[in-house]
């Protein structure tokens, strides 16, 4: 039973990972028709929350597979991939924005004061989605 419990853990949170990885993707897709900062500091605080912090904590190797809804589509990625559709991605357009912009999304990124500040503003129940 505990290796069956394992197996729906890890299940659940390859989930948390997909659904961070295709809300993130959704929101720079956004971001890039309508360039609010907003965009662009939430999708860096989720991807710390429902993408870094959940591999971190389940130490998934960078080649496991996931399903993640894009545009309507299951596309399968690595968890490698993902960091590029969330990670590179966020920071990347952040750096086109300007060097602060950049600044403070990786803050959000390494869980400085900038998270928290991002953290503070976000509604419970948005947070408990990606939590």
């Amino acid at each position: 039973m505990g290796l069956f419990s394992k197996i729906l853990g890890g299940a659940k949170e390859l989930s948390k990972i997909s659904n961070g990885v295709a809300n993130v993707t959704n929101m720079l897709d956004e971001y890039e028709s309508d360039p609010d900062l907003t965009y662009l500091y939430v999708s860096a605080w989720i991807t710390r929350v429902a993408v870094i912090d959940v591999v971190e904590a389940n130490e998934f190797p960078s080649h496991y597979a996931l399903y993640v809804p894009i545009h309507g589509n299951q596309t399968k990625m690595t968890i490698m991939e993902a960091y590029g559709l969330t990670i590179t991605r966020v920071v990347s357009k952040a750096l086109d924005r300007s060097l602060r912009i950049h600044d403070y999304v990786q803050d959000i990124l390494d869980k400085k004061e900038a998270f928290y500040e991002i953290d503070r503003q976000l509604p419970e129940e948005q947070k408990r989605i990606f939590r």
